[in-house]
């Protein structure tokens, strides 16, 4: 089923969400309905993960952690990250109209996404986990933190592995912490076969 759960590197795409301004949407709403909003959320997401041949590899408060190429191996990881990014950000649009007609709150998320070389496996000594430790890890949640209602946003690296497969424009250059100064692209749609 070439699941391996041995550490390894391994280039991987690793897609973040995350909810902006989710204290201020917990302080001003019901709390049973925020549950019920992050959990359809998380379903969509886990959904569209799914169905683009990823793997949901935490959920870190409001935010998802997907993996894309591990621990199953697939072909083209980054298009089917991408392609799960734009479907996400779709679905949070009819989800934001949903919330709209019962007079609640829409939500905004930041998705970043990168791909690169990443060390795999189980972390931990006693509550074991599999995980990805790596540049484009870092990247990514760092990523959608410079992005809103639903834009997906990737470095200038990835762009350069798909930039014929993709429609995407120069979101700016930012200054990342621990990584430096980088090109970030805002993707608009694939083009290319995934």
């Amino acid at each position: 089923d070439n699941l391996d759960f041995e550490s390894e590197k391994r280039e991987i795409s690793v897609l973040f969400t995350d909810i902006r301004d989710f204290t201020k949407l917990v302080n001003e709403n019901d709390q049973w309905i925020v549950m019920n909003l992050i959990n359809h959320y998380f379903k969509v997401i886990a959904d569209t993960i799914y169905e683009y041949r990823g793997t949901v590899n935490k959920y870190i408060g409001d935010s998802v952690m997907a993996l894309f190429n591990a621990p199953r191996k697939i072909d083209n990881h980054l298009l089917c990250a991408l392609k799960a990014g734009l479907k996400i950000s779709q679905e949070l649009q009819k989800l934001n109209i949903k919330l709209k007609e019962r007079n609640l709150i829409p939500i905004s998320v930041g998705i970043g996404i990168s791909c690169g070389d990443a060390l795999l496996g189980s972390l931990g000594e006693k509550f074991m986990e599999y995980s990805a430790l790596g540049n484009c890890v870092n990247l990514a949640s760092r990523l959608q933190s410079y992005g809103n209602n639903g834009l997906i946003l990737i470095d200038e690296a990835t762009y350069d592995k798909v930039k014929d497969k993709i429609e995407a424009e120069e979101h700016g250059i930012y200054d990342i912490k621990s990584i430096g100064r980088i090109k970030v692209y805002r993707v608009i749609n694939v083009i290319g076969d995934y």
